[in-house]
């Protein structure tokens, strides 16, 4: 049996879940290594001759195809900027409608699942969204419904992954219903990765990559990470963690030298320098995503951090990339 995928780089797409999915078909696809497309095939597509990838590689790709019902699946995989304008959307509307009609899997990585949701594809279906993004995406459709930890989850004829390195899982869990478990895992290996990971394995957090020495202070921050958009209070986050505010406060002084809600303001500002850079949002949105009562109020915190309006930093970002975009 072969196994045929339609590969849609978006405009931006970040290149290492879009590398860790080709390359794990190319292991699966042919005996050995010899990366003939045998029992996998795939079309690497856009509307123009190349592709951009957020860190500025470019990669060639065929023109998008007229006709669908040659592929088993469609995968599209986003990046910066996590939503596409109306004119890029416009060469993926019907082709993404027109697959969908033919009730077969549809599948979004990283950041496509924002295009997804824009044109009305992820109605009533639950979606794994990068831990990173899922405030903007909840902000940005709020009646769609989050699988907060989940690497990748299935809904239906719905496939969504958190990106990274969780691609090659998921492009493993596609083909071991074509191909079998062994060939499907084929290759892991010599990528290096320990074995297929389940879509219940939860997301590695910042909170869990940046640990520090104290459980509870870990613990705290896990908690503030998943409420930026409505902030818990310092008693309620110390009441959560049976610990009275003052003992809270003092293990935050004793691992960041600053208070628990110094900590919290500190995360939620990172957050929104983040959004910044990486969403065309209006002020008044981003301070509602990241706990502010007003865009004046996150203006005036953000410059007591960065030493800079945030006009200025998006100023500053374009500057800076405005040389690589006209190499």
């Amino acid at each position: 049996m072969t196994v045929r995928f339609l590969l849609l780089p978006l405009p931006g797409f970040t290149l290492l879940p879009f590398a860790a999915f080709v390359d794990k078909l190319r292991f699966s696809s042919d005996e050995a290594d010899h990366s003939r497309q045998h029992y996998c095939r795939w079309l690497v597509a856009a509307p123009q001759p190349q592709q951009r990838s957020s860190c500025g590689v470019v990669i060639n790709a065929e023109p998008l195809p007229h006709t669908l019902t040659q592929f088993d699946y469609v995968v599209l995989f986003g990046g910066r900027p996590t939503e596409l304008t109306a004119e890029q959307q416009l060469p993926y509307r019907s082709l993404l409608r027109n697959f969908s009609a033919l009730n077969r899997p549809l599948a979004a990585i990283d950041n496509s699942v924002f295009l997804l949701a824009q044109l009305g594809l992820l109605n009533g279906r639950k979606v794994a969204v990068h831990w990173r993004h899922q405030p903007q995406f909840s902000q940005r459709f709020p009646h769609l419904e989050i699988a907060p930890e989940s690497l990748y989850y299935r809904d239906g004829n719905r496939l969504s992954c958190a990106g990274g390195s969780a691609a090659a899982d998921l492009a493993v869990a596609l083909l071991q219903p074509h191909l079998g478990r062994v060939r499907a895992n084929k290759g892991l290996a010599d990528m290096l990765i320990d074995g297929h990971r389940s879509p219940q394995q939860p997301q590695p957090k910042e909170s869990t990559v940046r640990q520090c020495g104290d459980t509870m202070v870990n613990r705290a921050t896990a908690l503030m990470l998943n409420q930026l958009a409505q902030p818990l209070s310092i008693p309620q986050l110390a009441k959560q963690l049976g610990l009275s505010r003052r003992q809270l406060d003092r293990r935050f002084q004793q691992q960041y030298q600053r208070s628990a809600a110094g900590h919290y303001l500190w995360l939620r500002l990172n957050h929104a320098d983040w959004l910044l850079l990486n969403s065309d949002w209006s002020l008044p949105i981003l301070a509602d995503a990241c706990g502010f009562c007003s865009p004046e109020h996150l203006s005036r915190q953000y410059q007591r951090q960065f030493s800079l309006r945030p006009s200025q930093r998006r100023t500053q970002d374009r500057d800076q990339a405005e040389p690589s975009v006209n190499r």
